[in-house]
């Protein structure tokens, strides 16, 4: 093989370049393994995180300029997660999912699987067991009622604040208010058929129903349905249709 030198005449070009490429490896190996745990000391010291030596930081919310932040962090020893909360340490989890503050900033909520079964932490308080939480937390307009849907003995209910609904062969997966807060409206199944559940009221039933909302003024709720393999159109108590 013939080799070609650089410049310099001391080494052949291509070993070089193997040199050069292998340096450029070993620096994106070394970000990408410890990017994270650079990430983690960047805010452990922002945030002044006191974490045990066998801990990394996997996510902060909130602000450090007033103290109002919360970290999850992972024991790389225990394999178990823990929520740090100003001074307050909360664990072990097996897991930790959906963590957030409330609109207002004064509630800390996530859940957490232990022991094969989930539960809802909000501020103080502890909600669960639960064989399964959907993956959606939505608070009230006025920030102060949390609403999410759980399964429990293969059956779905909806959770809100402290006042549980169901049960409901399976809960669709979006929430809605109405703009002044009072009626929470969902979509739930009921012996194979779909159902607008709107505060104490239910309608249907139906094949499928889509895409609810509340009309520009927010007295109307309105939504398309699926009846019979035709499509109408629900403003209020009027229904609109068949289209096809």
């Amino acid at each position: 093989m013939k080799r070609i030198y650089n410049k310099s005449g001391n080494k052949p070009f291509y070993e070089g370049k193997v040199k050069i490429f292998f340096i450029i490896f070993l620096l994106l190996s070394i970000i990408l393994i410890y990017g994270v745990n650079i990430y983690a000391q960047t805010n452990k010291f922002e945030y002044d995180l006191k974490t045990d030596k066998n801990e990394k930081v996997i996510q902060v919310i909130g602000n450090s300029y007033n103290n109002n932040f919360a970290a999850i962090v992972y024991n790389n020893k225990t394999h178990k997660y823990y929520v740090i909360s100003g001074n307050d340490k909360y664990g072990p989890y097996d897991y930790i999912m959906d963590f957030q503050f409330s609109p207002d900033g004064k509630t800390l909520t996530y859940r957490v699987e232990i022991a094969d079964k989930w539960y809802v932490i909000s501020g103080n308080d502890k909600y669960g067991p639960y064989d399964y939480i959907g993956y959606f937390f939505q608070f009230s307009p006025d920030g102060k009622t949390l609403v999410y849907y759980v399964k429990i003995d293969d059956k779905y209910y909806l959770i809100a604040g402290n006042a549980k609904y169901g049960p409901y062969d399976d809960i669709g997966y979006f929430f809605l208010f109405s703009p002044d807060g009072k009626t929470l409206v969902y979509e739930a199944e009921i012996d194979g058929n779909c159902y607008v559940i709107s505060g104490n009221d239910e309608y249907g039933p139906y094949d499928c129903i889509y895409d609810l909302q509340f009309s520009p003024d927010g007295k109307t709720l309105v939504y398309d349905v699926k009846i019979d393999d035709k499509y109408y159109v629900i403003s209020g108590n009027d229904k609109y249709g068949p289209y096809d």
